[in-house]
């Protein structure tokens, strides 16, 4: 259980860690038909670490007493340079 803003910071540390760890296991696994076995240790401790962070934080009490919020409404869709969806394709840059 964390108690400490230093316990918290370390924490989140820790969790960094694992979540590199995780992230360079899942790309490198091609065909490791041990991966789950190998990685389920450190999936558990990032579990582990993410509900002690939210009971810190304050985010576990918060979800018991008022539930998660809706769904965001992102409003329409938008093109990649930030026009809506249904004003014509986005503009492209002039070719050189």
């Amino acid at each position: 259980m964390i108690q400490t803003d230093a316990g918290y910071e370390g924490t989140r540390n820790a969790l960094a860690i694992l979540e590199r760890s995780l992230a360079s296991s899942t790309r490198r696994r091609a065909g490791d038909v041990n991966f789950h076995f190998d990685i389920e240790p450190v999936v558990e401790e990032i579990l582990k670490l993410r509900a002690m962070i939210d009971e810190y934080s304050g985010l576990t009490a918060f979800l018991q007493k008022y539930g998660p919020p809706p769904p965001c409404d992102d409003g329409p869709p938008v093109h990649s340079n930030g026009t809506p969806a249904g004003a014509g394709e986005p503009a492209t840059a002039p070719a050189r």
